[in-house]
């Protein structure tokens, strides 16, 4: 927890490039539905989410090993409802500081977070399909210079 309270403090000293005006978000309790353990195609990755206030959402991901099943913690995330804005903060492990993605974008079923001034990835965007599968979506510039979009494909776990 006290990870969490060093993230709050980089994102707010930070400034997140966005493209456009961020929608006002009525909140954390957009998002409730991500809470609980989402696993991706293969199963070698877990994507863990957990609601810990009115304004926060703790989420984890994990390296599965598939002999074992023991999990690697890989990247810490927060998605805080501060003010008028939304954040996606993200800690990768092999990161040395948290990158802040400001929500700029919502659909009935879908959220897009952007950061223009991280090298890679800029946007983040989270896409539910029905009650038991999700779609994440990184993008950013590529080396050829042209737009590299990376999809990840989840489904919840009973």
């Amino acid at each position: 927890m006290k990870l969490f309270a060093l993230l709050f403090a980089a994102i707010l000293g930070s400034s997140v490039g966005v493209s456009a005006t961020a929608p006002k978000s009525e909140g954390i309790e957009e998002f409730e539905w991500l809470v609980g353990s989402w696993l991706r195609s293969g199963g070698k990755i877990q994507e863990t989410w957990g609601r810990l206030s009115n304004s926060l959402l703790e989420g984890a991901s994990y390296i599965v090993d598939g002999e074992t099943g023991a999990k690697r913690q890989d990247e810490w995330i927060l998605l805080a409802s501060m003010g008028d804005d939304l954040y996606y903060i993200t800690k990768p492990g092999r990161n040395p500081e948290p990158v802040p993605f400001r929500l700029v974008a919502t659909g009935a079923n879908s959220a897009t977070f952007e950061n223009l001034n991280h090298d890679f990835p800029q946007r983040i965007i989270y896409e539910r399909v029905g009650e038991t599968m999700l779609t994440v979506t990184i993008e950013g510039p590529g080396d050829n210079g042209e737009t590299q979009r990376i999809d990840f494909a989840y489904e919840r776990e009973k």
